[in-house]
């Protein structure tokens, strides 16, 4: 990192001490305050269908429950005794046999005295090839209900019902588990949900992929977070998932599919909050707040490219990128002209702005000799490109067969971008382009016009700033300044 962005640095280290249960036992409290928590239940085995993923709940600032709900309420802690229990995951079905899998178990943080938090067990892939496991209790042949604040409605059959028949993927704490596609195509599982609590990111509690009751076709995939995939007719059974992941296992196959994944709990709290406590795997992890002075501004002059900065995490098909130092310089990347090429300029992944209070501001034209091009400026959890699906991202982008400019966002899960049009036309002047995120949407502006806000999809984890070209014809895009900062 170069000199002007470490001195412009002015961050405050928040230290926090987390203890991680992987088995049942207690927490003990001395002293109180509050604790922030993430509390995952035991995922559904494979039947037919893939195995729900295990009740996901956090209150975590900025982070999300299960079922796209917000993280919960403070939550405050006495000197007594908390009893930790972690969902075991439930065990595999004979998809052919008619028994459907087994639903995990709960997990919980129960006091003494006081208000416990309680996540409920996935649910077990459906009888037969029919549905998939829910987030959470009783099936029905159309896939699981989900629980409100904990997790997604496991996929159906799709009404494919003669035989040989697909499945539907075990809901998500994300998102639902995906309907059979057609006859021969089973749905995927819902995604899971990405938590930093121990300090780094870690998504878990994904749903199991559904199986299939031919031998031929495709079983589902499993959600992202640990699911595990469905398997076709003839196959020796699923893949257990991973331990501690509340991840549900794929359904299909002729023997017993492979068992959920147990749940997890954990609990942090700040050292300085007066609390100090025993139970589970203790680490200490330190986190960077404060950081509204945090700023990073290039106009790309000199000969060289900054390294210290920046770093091309992608360049492929011919693509270049080069220093262009002239009146109206800055940095040029030029499209290799060959199908689907590619590059990514991107902060040498140091990914220090916030999704919940940042600014980012870039000068650019673009030009292309016909359509199949794409630029993208902007925030990107991405090392490669931006625009991939999952990733968290806040960006604006033109292509050639579009007459205007596009804002797309994502929130880290399988659900992939959402784009939002403007009004404002795609030509090859320099325009300037601003995206302000305040932690519900984000305002996109052009040349100091406001154009749109844009609230769906909303990024959830810390970004890098992002230059992206992708173009099949010979294609150009200038950079002359790039601006980003915290709020």
């Amino acid at each position: 990192m170069s000199l002007f962005d470490k001195v412009n640095l002015s961050p405050t280290t928040q230290n926090y001490k987390v203890h991680s249960f992987t088995s049942g036992g207690t927490f003990a409290v001395t002293g109180s305050g509050n604790v922030e928590y993430l509390v995952i239940a035991g995922a559904g085995g494979g039947g037919g269908g893939g195995g729900g993923a295990g009740g996901y709940r956090t209150n975590v600032s900025g982070e999300t429950s299960g079922g796209g709900a917000s993280a919960e309420a403070t939550y405050g802690v006495t000197a007594q005794n908390y009893t930790i229990t972690v969902g075991s995951g439930g065990s595999g079905s004979n998809a052919q046999s008619g028994a459907r899998g087994g639903s995990g178990g709960n997990s919980s943080i129960v006091p003494a005295s006081g208000t416990s938090i309680i996540s409920l067990g996935g649910a077990g892939g459906g009888v037969g090839p029919q549905s998939g496991g829910g987030s959470y209790d009783l099936a029905n042949q159309n896939g699981s209900a989900g629980t409100s604040g904990q997790g997604f409605a496991g996929g159906s059959n799709g009404g494919f019902t003669s035989s040989p028949t697909p499945a539907g993927g075990g809901g998500g704490s994300s998102s639902v588990g995906a309907n059979a596609v057609n006859s021969t195509t089973s749905g995927a599982g819902g995604a899971g949900t990405s938590s930093s609590i121990i300090g780094s990111a870690v998504i878990r509690a994904g749903g199991g992929g559904g199986g299939n009751t031919r031998n031929t076709g495709s079983a589902g995939s499993g959600g992202s977070g640990g699911g595990t995939s469905g398997v076709l007719q003839g196959s020796s059974g699923s893949t257990s998932a991973s331990a501690n992941t509340g991840s549900g296992s794929g359904g299909g196959g002729d023997q017993n599919n492979g068992s959920g994944g147990s749940g997890i709990v954990i609990v942090r709290y700040l050292t300085s909050s007066g609390i100090t406590a025993t139970g589970g795997t203790v680490t200490n992890i330190s986190e960077l707040t404060g950081v509204a002075n945090q700023r990073v501004v290039d106009n790309f002059s000199g000969s060289v490219l900054d390294t210290d900065r920046w770093a091309t995490n992608q360049i492929y098909g011919g693509s270049t990128v080069a220093m262009k130092d002239e009146i109206d310089g800055g940095i040029i990347l030029t499209g290799g002209g060959t199908s689907n090429a590619k590059i990514t300029l991107g902060f040498n992944n140091i990914r220090q702005f916030s999704h919940s209070g940042s600014v980012f501001i870039g000068s650019h034209k673009f030009s292309a000799t016909q359509a199949s091009t794409i630029q993208t400026l902007g925030l990107s959890s991405a090392d490669t490109n931006p625009r991939s699906a999952p990733q968290n991202a806040s960006l604006f982008s033109c292509t050639t067969g579009q007459t205007v400019y596009y804002v797309e966002s994502g929130d880290g899960t399988g659900g992939g971008y959402n784009a939002v049009s403007t009004s404002k036309s795609v030509d090859t002047n320099y325009h300037v382009g601003k995206l302000a995120l305040d932690g519900v949407g984000t305002d996109f502006s052009v040349d100091g016009v406001f154009e749109v806000r844009k609230t769906t999809g909303y990024p959830t984890a810390k970004m890098q700033p992002v230059i992206h070209l992708n173009s099949d014809v010979t294609a150009t895009l200038n950079v002359n300044y790039v601006e980003a900062y915290n709020t």
